[in-house]
């Protein structure tokens, strides 16, 4: 495997190899073992927890780890992204993530360089690490996947998080359901059940996704104000109460008040923290995975 631009370029061996290699991985371990390579850590958009587990999980590895500061580079002077890429390429670095609004940016890169690219973001068109990990913690906390009842709440129309989600979780049987504002859906989700209000959703899940909305998609959305969204679409304590098995996900930020009442982070069925800690184990898998790869 050479890059990782989206999920529907992955095999189910593949994938269930990064689950194996990833929940092999300890957070405590610092090895040398890919010493011998440089990552570029490629950021046009803010970032916390994509970026820093990414350069937590190359460093485990022992991989040099170079952070390129778009605002500083010669892309400010005009230089195309290729030109720029193709350069640090000639630099020696092997593998680059990259995050970027215009979609498809990861995938063009990686058919015009020699270097591995993974996309850690492009628009609102893939994030294919986010899924992998949320697959990881899904693992976890069931048996099997197949028919598992997960649905994805808020902003499904924008979020690349729940794209790459629902590519890789109809590959493994999880059974998928949408809720939020009608407008904020979009049109390519029929196949799905769908809940406008996330009190019937949680009635019938296990798991229920949350996702990150900005207020001015609520105006898009014809949501008047924080609350009237928080009344509807965000998820209470009295969720965990109604049903006693439910697991709630996020992949954050977290706009506590908003898509999450305040102080449900701890709970024991919520898996926030799980899916962060596994970020820096599957992204230790995918890193191994590919500089492996490109080095036989």
């Amino acid at each position: 495997m050479k890059d990782l631009f989206a999920i529907n370029q992955l095999t189910r061996d593949e994938i269930e190899e990064l689950l194996k290699t990833a929940s092999k991985q300890n957070l405590d371990i610092i090895t040398d073992e890919l010493k011998n390579k440089r990552l570029l850590l490629a950021f046009f958009e803010h970032s916390t927890r994509t970026k820093i587990s990414f350069e937590i999980a190359a460093k485990n590895l022992g991989i040099q780890v170079i952070d390129f500061m778009p605002e500083l580079s010669s892309i400010n002077k005009g230089e195309t992204l290729l030109d720029t890429f193709s350069t640090l390429e000639s630099m020696g670095i092997d593998a680059a993530i990259i995050r970027h609004k215009e979609e498809g940016t990861a995938k063009y890169l990686s058919q015009n360089l020699s270097m591995s690219i993974i996309n850690g973001g492009d628009g609102t068109n893939q994030h294919p690490t986010q899924a992998l990990l949320d697959l990881l913690t899904l693992t976890q906390n069931f048996s099997k996947l197949e028919n598992v009842r997960l649905t994805i709440c808020g902003d499904i129309l924008h979020s690349r998080v729940a794209k790459s989600n629902i590519d890789l979780l109809k590959f493994f049987g999880v059974d998928i359901s949408l809720c939020g504002p009608k407008s904020l859906i979009g049109q390519n989700y029929n196949e799905f059940n769908f809940y406008d209000d996330i009190d019937l959703a949680v009635e019938n899940s296990d798991v229920v996704m949350c996702l990150r909305i900005q207020q001015e998609r609520m105006q898009q959305a014809d949501i008047p104000n924080v609350n009237e969204y928080y009344n509807k679409y965000s998820f209470k304590k009295k969720h965990f109460e109604t049903n006693k098995e439910i697991y709630l996900m996020h992949p954050g930020p977290v706009n506590y008040g908003v898509e999450i009442e305040n102080g449900l982070q701890t709970h024991e069925r919520c898996l926030i923290n799980s899916q962060v800690k596994n970020g820096v184990l599957m992204r230790m898998a995918i890193l191994k995975k590919i500089l492996n790869d490109i080095g036989n």
